[in-house]
């Protein structure tokens, strides 16, 4: 469940790409910190969907509404599972798996947080 003040990753579609382009270059698909300010259903049953302020990398922020959870451009993950999918796939590229289950990369939820956080920070790349 997303509520308010939770911090996402959401990945920039080539309309938001358009409406920053003025402000400095960012790439369709590039993932940056969402922080949500509202939460809603479409309709009962429905996943969840944000409203919230993309934090851009040096002054300002995005406004986006009614945005879904997914992998692709314009859509948002936590970043819990942001961080898992990315050591997945590195581990993947990387041989790093060599008869282990891909649960056993998993970080504790706490963990991940922290990781998260300095990913966004920009202190790991």
């Amino acid at each position: 469940m997303v509520t308010i003040g939770d911090t996402l990753i959401y990945r920039l579609s080539s309309d938001d790409v358009m409406r920053i382009a003025a402000l400095r270059a960012h790439m369709v698909g590039q993932p940056m910190p969402l922080i949500v300010t509202g939460t809603f259903r479409r309709q009962a049953g429905a996943p969840e969907s944000v409203n919230g302020q993309v934090m851009l990398d040096g002054f300002g922020a995005l406004w986006v509404v009614a945005r879904d959870e997914g992998t692709e451009a314009g859509e948002y993950r936590p970043a819990e599972a942001w961080v898992a999918a990315a050591r997945r796939a590195r581990a993947r590229r990387t041989g790093a798996l060599d008869g282990r289950n891909e649960a056993s990369l998993e970080l504790p939820a706490a963990v991940a947080r922290q990781v998260a956080d300095n990913v966004l920070r920009g202190h790991w790349r």
